[in-house]
Formats: C-alpha cells, structure tokens, sequence
C-alpha cells in the first residue's frame, strides 16, 4: 500500500514537472503575441488619429503598459535563462514565466485602469469601453483554450482531482484572489484621478470599469472551470460529456446573440433612412450604434466557439484531423478579428494622406473579398475537422448535411447581397450558419462518438 502511494506520488511529480514546463511555453508564446499584436494595434490608432489635435501618450497608455511589461519579462527570461537546454535551468526558466504570466495580466488590467481618468471625456457614469483590452481578451481566451487542451492541461490541473466543495472553493478563492489583485490598480486609478482633477469626477466610471472587469474575467474561468470539471469526473463516454455539451449550447447561444444584432444591423441599413427616429438621432449615428454592437456581440461568440471546440478536440485527442481543423479554423478567425481592426485604419490613413477615390475603392474591394475568402479557408477547416469526427471517431455522416445547408444559404445570401437586399442576405446567411451549429450538437449528442477513454474501455 506504501509502495502503491509512494509510486503515485513520484507519477505525479514528474506529471507536474510536464505540465509546469508546458505551462510555462505557453505562457511565454502567449506574453510574446500580445506584445506584437498590441504593437499593431498602436500602430493601426497613430494611423487612424494621424495628426489630429491633442494626440499624446496619454492616449496610448494601455498599449505602453502591455508592451512595456511584456518586452521587459522576454526580455529577462532571455538574458537570465538564454537558450541553454540544461534541464534545472529550463525548469527555473518556465516557472518564472508561470508566475510572470499572472504579472503581465494585472500590468495589463492596470494600464486600462490608469487610461481612464486619463483619456475619459464623457460618459462619467458609463462602462468605459478599451477595445485593445477586449480584443486581447478575446485572442488570449482562443489562443489559451487551444494550448492547453492541445496538450490535455486542465487550467486548474493542481487540484482537479478534488471534489465537491475542495474543488470549487479552490476556485472561488482564485478569483477573490483575482479581485484583490485588480483592485491595486483601480484603486491607484482612483488616487490619480482624485490628484489630476483634485474631484471624483471619474469615480463611478472606475468603479464600473472595476465590478466589469472582475466579473468578465472571473466568470470566464468560473465557467471554463465547471466544464473542466465536469468532463473530468465524467469516465468512459461514448457520445458527448456533460462539459462539451453544454460548451457548445453556450456557443450556439452566443451566435444566436451575433445573429440578432446582424439583423437589426441590416435592417437600420436597409429601412432606418424610411423610419422615423427618435429626435436628436441621426441615421449615421444608428447605424454606427448598430454595427458597432453587431461587432462587440462577436468577440463572446469566438471566445464560446473556441471553448466548445478545445473540449471537443480534447475529447478526440487522438484525431489528427480534428485537431488541425480546430487550429485552423480558429486561427483564421483569430486574422480576421485582428485585420477587421487594420481596416478602418487603413481606409482613414487612405483618405487623409493619398486621397486616391481609386485606391480607396480598390482597398474597399480587397476588404470584400478577404472576408469571403475568410470564409472559404473557415468552411475548408470546418470540413476537415469534420471529416476527422466521421473517419477517426466514428460520428454520424449526417455532419456533412450541415456543411451543404451552410453553403446553400452562402450562395442564396451572396445573391440577395447583389440584390442590394441585405436584411435578406443576413437572415440566410446569419439564420444558415445558427441552424447548421444546432444540427451540429444534435447529430453528436445523439449519434455515439468514438473517444480514446470510450476506446480503451
């Protein structure tokens, strides 16, 4: 019995020895992409502001804050630790980006935090948006859902195998630890502003600002925690677990929510012109509001996407095909949200500097057919994993019913689209691809799925 415990200890050790190097990889890649994408990001906001009045660092204080902090964590990790292949030191190494990881988070929530009673102009009792915050919470959810169940690493893998109250009161500590954390730099941001406008005038914005950003962030782990978790205990399936079922109804819900906003989208396009506003609302400014939260409504529906995905390709683990077709069908997704915020950048640096009426239709052109071809690259990805369901885990081949509904409603809505008929176009396309994800989850949820644990039973 001794020697049983004792071996299961020592199994656990080299198992944690695995993970923290894994871990600490991951967090590195992850500190080094943020700092790139947050580096195009500034520069894509210089472009868009150009030479406006008023433009200082002041404006880019979040950005300095994630590229500072991140340059200045590889930057020590390079020089202390270099490229050796010693094993101590390469262990030394990822832990230190283990722990530099949660540092890089914080510095990034206070540059947010800082930026508020910097740059806030209006709004004092409103939710202050920082779409570089959003985007790279969103990218950081796909690229971290994707590496660790890549590589079968549950986020909470040091007390996972606890029960009940054990378990989850590990989590909730973690984000009453997380709510401490943030409130070190919210509550410098109060200091400043009460120093730089000697008032509480932005007060409420950063007390909003603060309950937001612990609830979005504790939220997204108390969820990715409950599924990990549920998947766990769930031994032996032959269909889908509890975990990945319910990650890929959140999914559904989450694209069902992109696919209100389109329509009312497409319909303040289409019909707002005709309509009687409200007095003082301008058609432009409708349209804006609208598009602007058909966008916003998109970052949840990647994050859900990627989520149910992972669990899936986690589950099949053994399906080569699944796992490329996941990673491609996110990172795909992943370009595209990043080059969405190039586009008005690039279209607003056209119009100050070229003021080429060619140049700027053929740049609108190019948008037109990125985002179709965004589309071809999705579906050819969807098609593999799919194919890697049917072939290697013996799901149904009902699943390539969905890929032709989706195509179907593609070409009607590309008709429609030269119609000028866009509330049609969106209710086929939008409608199409919501239907093709709810078949989806029926035809595995009710066909059996072939799985390594299901294997080995």
């Amino acid at each position: 019995m001794e020697q049983d415990q004792m071996l299961n200890n020592e199994m656990r050790g080299f198992d944690d020895e695995r993970i923290n190097y894994e871990s600490g990889r991951i967090y590195q890649w992850g500190i080094l992409w943020a700092v790139l994408y947050t580096a195009v990001f500034a520069l894509s906001r210089l472009l868009f502001l150009g030479n406006a009045e008023g433009v200082s660092l002041s404006l880019f204080i979040s950005e300095i804050a994630v590229i500072v902090s991140g340059a200045v964590i590889l930057l020590i990790g390079l020089i202390r630790w270099g490229f050796g292949r010693d094993e101590r030191r390469v262990a030394e190494k990822h832990r230190y980006y283990l722990t530099a990881g949660k540092v890089f988070l914080i510095t990034a929530v206070a540059g947010y935090a800082l930026s508020i009673p910097l740059r806030s102009q209006s709004g004092l009792n409103d939710y202050p948006i920082n779409e570089l915050l959003m985007q790279l919470e969103v990218l950081g959810c796909v690229y971290f859902f994707f590496a660790f169940k890549r590589r079968q690493i549950s986020f909470n893998y040091t007390f996972i195998h606890e029960t009940g109250w054990g378990y989850y009161g590990h989590v909730l500590r973690n984000i009453g630890r997380l709510a401490l954390y943030a409130l070190i730099p919210f509550g410098a941001a109060a200091v400043l502003d009460l120093l730089t406008h000697m008032s509480t005038v932005y007060f409420n914005a950063i007390g909003i600002a603060y309950a937001l950003t612990v609830y979005d962030l504790g939220l997204c782990y108390f969820l990715l925690s409950l599924l990990e978790k549920l998947n766990y205990d769930e031994e032996s399936p032959k269909n889908l677990k509890r975990g990945t079922f319910i990650a890929l109804i959140i999914a559904i819900g989450k694209q069902a929510e992109v696919f209100i906003c389109q329509i009312l989208a497409a319909w303040v396009a289409q019909y707002g012109m005709t309509e009687q506003l409200p007095e003082g609302v301008t058609f432009g400014e409708l349209l804006a509001e609208a598009s602007t939260d058909a966008r916003e409504a998109a970052y949840p529906a990647l994050v859900a996407a990627a989520l149910a995905l992972c669990f899936l390709m986690e589950q099949t683990r053994h399906s080569r095909r699944v796992r490329v077709g996941v990673c491609g069908y996110l990172v795909a997704q992943s370009v595209d949200l990043v080059l969405t915020v190039l586009r008005s950048a690039v279209m607003v640096a056209l119009e100050r500097y070229i003021e080429e009426p060619s140049a700027i239709r053929l740049f609108g052109n190019l948008t037109t057919y990125w985002s179709f071809a965004v589309w071809l690259i999705s579906l050819a990805f969807t098609c593999l994993w799919i194919h890697g369901l049917i072939r290697d885990c013996g799901a149904s081949k009902l699943l390539w019913l969905t890929v032709g509904l989706v195509v179907v409603c593609q070409a009607v809505g590309i008709f429609f689209g030269s119609q000028s008929m866009n509330l049609a176009m969106t209710l086929t396309v939008g409608g199409g691809a919501l239907l093709a994800m709810a078949g989806r989850l029926v035809i595995l949820k009710t066909g059996s799925l072939r799985t390594v644990d299901s294997e080995a039973e």
